[in-house]
């Protein structure tokens, strides 16, 4: 296939192993290959925003609630730091210091951030003794 646009499908509900179109673009890509023909998937998940939009707004809840930080912004920078997404950082002087790393649509997979939201869940509720889970629940 000469198309090089990526091909959105969706995995079925039932049992059997099988993907499905996602629009009517892709249609006409799935509809191009020849029964049995093999092709080669590469599984690639999309961020969410109303899941990046329950996670700040869980954060803010957080501070609002607690105090323990000025912003929804610093303790979601703490957050990074305390769950060790991080980056060493070399000074002119020679210092090292370790950075919070980014969690952006870009730098973040969507698997890797469904994680990274439920380790910063549990770590909350640790510290805080906040039920998430309730917080969820006005975000939504």
């Amino acid at each position: 296939m000469k198309d090089k646009r990526p091909i959105r499908a969706y995995r079925g509900r039932g049992k059997a192993l099988a993907l499905f179109p996602y629009g009517t673009a892709d249609i006409a890509s799935f509809e191009a290959l020849k029964p049995g023909e093999p092709v080669e998937i590469t599984i690639k998940q999309r961020r969410s925003l109303p899941q990046l939009q329950a996670y700040w707004s869980m954060l803010q809840r957080v501070v609002e609630a607690t105090d323990a930080f000025p912003t929804a912004e610093k303790l979601h920078e703490a957050l990074k730091m305390d769950l060790g997404y991080t980056t060493p950082l070399k000074t002119l002087s020679g210092d090292v210091f370790l950075v919070p790393d980014s969690v952006a649509f870009n730098k973040m997979s969507a698997p890797d951030f469904r994680d990274y939201f439920k380790r910063a869940e549990k770590l909350l509720a640790e510290k805080f003794g906040i039920d998430v889970h309730e917080l969820r629940k006005e975000a939504a």
